[in-house]
């Protein structure tokens, strides 16, 4: 690898063909398009496989934008005998744990790689309308896995050798964006024997409680991100981030559409026609509507300030209800 090229490498804005200035989509556009081309399983190229894993590496960091911000500060310092983005080589620590056959050993006293974060964790939680107006504490299980305790995530039996898996290139990330790797399981590692523990996944399936205060004014949709609450990183990585998908259940008098509720209630002709009043359920609790005489059905009214408040709002919204009377029972017969 030529100078220029090792420069290239560590410059993701030249990996993925973009300008400092590119937008989200761009990079996302661009990652895609390399992708397509550069995957081992579609290219035959010698290096198709260190230059597919150069663009994840570079998407990895810019798609997020607090890993981006802090990447762009990197680059914008002088570079010195302690800059981070000089290219060194492997250590010598490193070049032991490689035999003479190309394959690594695993040792536990020499740090991993944490360039390659583990894949994010996608799950819905659903809340009722008032847990999702006013915010909860709620305790939801997670299916995750766990870095094998045996093997270290090496998913390599003990004294056995482990080879960088060839597909990936040890990303451990499959073709498609938030899938592991079919042929490493997303490990990045290809051992000789495998663990015994994890069958050489170099993680165990768990599934863990974890408690969190979901925030108030939640919308049906919205997605909280938690921070490195996702999947470990093949070989010691960092986590990846944890996202949960809000999904509303149905109320069976409310409805909401951002600040505003709305509620419909069923009145007797007679207090419709007297002008009689009302309790009306609310997220608050119970209201009371002074209904004028002579209500027509289908009426709608307004209670002010009986809705939320938004998120950076100062004033509630309103509730809507909307009166339906009852028919008029049928005469009896004459006999």
């Amino acid at each position: 690898m030529s100078a220029q090229q090792k420069t290239q490498a560590h410059d993701y804005y030249s990996v993925l063909n973009v300008t400092p200035t590119a937008t989200p989509l761009e990079i996302r556009r661009a990652f895609r398009e390399l992708a397509r081309r550069l995957h081992p399983d579609v290219n035959p190229a010698a290096d198709a496989a260190e230059r597919f894993a150069a663009i994840a590496r570079a998407y990895d960091t810019l798609s997020d934008p607090e890993r981006r911000r802090a990447y762009d500060l990197s680059r914008s310092r002088p570079a010195g005998p302690s800059s981070r983005a000089e290219w060194k080589g492997p250590s010598m620590a490193q070049m032991a744990r490689h035999d003479l056959h190309g394959e690594r050993r695993p040792d536990p006293a020499v740090p991993a790689d944490p360039a390659v974060r583990g894949l994010d964790i996608w799950q819905t939680v659903q809340l009722t309308l008032r847990e999702a107006a006013f915010g909860t504490d709620k305790s939801i299980e997670i299916p995750r896995h766990e870095t094998c305790v045996q093997c270290r995530g090496s998913g390599a039996a003990p004294g056995a050798a482990v080879r960088q898996c060839g597909r990936c290139h040890g990303t451990g990330r499959g073709p498609q964006r938030g899938t592991a790797c079919p042929r490493c399981r997303g490990s990045g590692n290809l051992p000789t024997v495998p663990c015994a523990l994890c069958g050489g996944r170099g993680r165990i399936d768990v599934v863990e409680p974890f408690s969190l205060r979901f925030p108030s004014a939640l919308e049906d949709g919205e997605v909280i991100r938690i921070k490195n609450q996702g999947q470990p990183g093949p070989n010691g990585g960092p986590r990846g981030d944890l996202h949960l998908r809000i999904e509303v259940l149905p109320d069976p008098v409310l409805r909401r559409r951002g600040a505003e509720v709305y509620a419909s209630v069923q009145v007797s002709p007679d207090q419709a026609r007297e002008g009689m009043q009302i309790d009306v359920p609310t997220l608050h609790g119970e209201a009371h509507l002074k209904l004028p005489r002579d209500t027509a059905d289908g009426a709608t009214f307004t209670l002010k300030g009986q809705g939320l408040r938004l998120k950076g709002k100062w004033r509630r919204g309103d509730q809507h209800v909307t009166v339906h009377v009852a028919a008029q029972p049928a005469a009896a017969p004459a006999t």
